[in-house]
């Protein structure tokens, strides 16, 4: 299972197992960190329960002109590498997949837009990004899929 996350107050959480057919080896959430008492040890034991062979996560990047900047994504970082040494899980760190290819009109066109789940989205687009990247066959599938549709 691939894990990839777009840590922040709402942590945007995407999977994808490829043993599993079609959509279905996918899966898209949102853990809002308000809701825990303990949003990092609970970010933790998803993780671990997982069991994740991969964990995807997207770069922290500072921006010098925004002003109140909250720093939650950074503590989830420092949670996720954890894990990651902890439990000897491949990691990386990826930057952002906002802007790129995966639009969503491209996520709704392979059936895994979710409404109202803007930070599922970007785990997703973080997700379908290095899946086109760094698997040939998914790739290929997807892009025929794509054609189609498109």
């Amino acid at each position: 299972m691939i894990v990839a996350l777009d840590p922040g107050v709402t942590t945007g959480i995407a999977t994808y197992q490829s043993k599993l057919i079609g959509n279905d080896r996918f899966r898209a959430f949102e853990m809002d960190s308000k809701v825990f008492t303990e949003p990092h040890w609970a970010l933790a034991q998803m993780l671990v329960a997982m069991h994740p062979t991969l964990i995807l996560y997207e770069a922290f990047v500072f921006r010098q002109d925004k002003t109140g900047a909250v720093f939650t994504g950074v503590e989830f970082i420092g949670v996720i590498e954890l894990v990651a040494q902890r439990y000897d899980r491949e990691i990386k760190k990826v930057p952002t997949a906002r802007g790129g290819f995966w639009d969503n009109k491209k996520i709704k066109a392979v059936g895994l837009y979710i409404p109202g789940k803007p930070h599922a989205m970007d785990a997703t687009r973080l997700l379908l990004t290095w899946l086109m990247k760094n698997d040939e066959e998914w790739r290929a599938q997807t892009l025929e899929k794509l054609k189609q549709v498109l």
